[in-house]
């Protein structure tokens, strides 16, 4: 099946071409504009990357003005991976598709997701060839790291010490999985947050962001 993807984009701030691009994966219930906010807060420290929020592809089953990656009947990790599998080749040709949009190489794409969007982003960012990287706010990575993926991205994982919704227990097993697959990864465990993104994190995640894309561009150059 093949699924369509739209949302709303911002920037880049400075104005004119971007030289980066970071698309952002919002949670359950939720769409593309509840994380545009991100990257406004970003500009400061990601002055000429356009950032890119869609909206999930199906109508959410627990909230019906919202939308999500993939259904939740119940936690069943085997079953949401295969849901987000489904996704996978539509999403790499939308993500493809914007590259070209504005006119930049696939190694400047950056993936940012929150809860079901970390995990879609973590998915995703593992079965593209090129990523500057991937920032996995409260969310899982679910992939049998014994497979092959096609990606080395860094990654930087952030989950609340608090969180009620989904465990941070997930993304520590999300750091041992991405340590398998010879990933660079960082886990950042935030005392007392819940499912949520607070200061410290969105200071984290842009912080990461601009030194992917810098050292990014400076393996290009050399």
């Amino acid at each position: 099946m093949t699924y369509s993807f739209s949302g709303a984009s911002w920037g880049p701030a400075s104005g004119g071409q971007p030289d980066s691009l970071v698309v952002l994966f919002h949670g359950y219930g939720a769409d593309g504009a509840d994380l545009l906010s991100l990257g406004k807060a970003w500009s400061t420290v990601l002055p000429t990357t356009v950032f890119v929020a869609p909206d999930a592809p199906m109508e959410c089953t627990g909230n019906p003005s919202g939308k999500q990656w993939f259904g939740l009947p119940d936690w069943n990790p085997p079953r949401i991976i295969k849901e987000i599998q489904a996704l996978t080749p539509s999403l790499n040709a939308y993500l493809d598709g914007l590259l070209k949009t504005y006119s930049l190489s696939p190694d400047r794409l950056g993936l940012v997701g929150f809860s079901q969007g970390a995990m879609v982003a973590l998915h995703v960012g593992m079965s593209r060839p090129h990523c500057a990287g991937v920032v996995a706010y409260s969310g899982a990575f679910l992939d049998d790291p014994t497979e092959l993926k096609l990606g080395n991205p860094p990654v930087l994982v952030i989950h609340g010490a608090d969180d009620q919704v989904l465990s941070s227990a997930l993304s520590q097993a999300a750091e041992a999985r991405l340590k398998m697959l010879g990933i660079p990864v960082t886990f950042s465990l935030l005392p007392q947050l819940d499912h949520q993104i607070d200061g410290r994190g969105l200071g984290m995640g842009g912080a990461f962001l601009q030194e992917a894309f810098t050292t990014d561009k400076k393996e290009t150059l050399t």
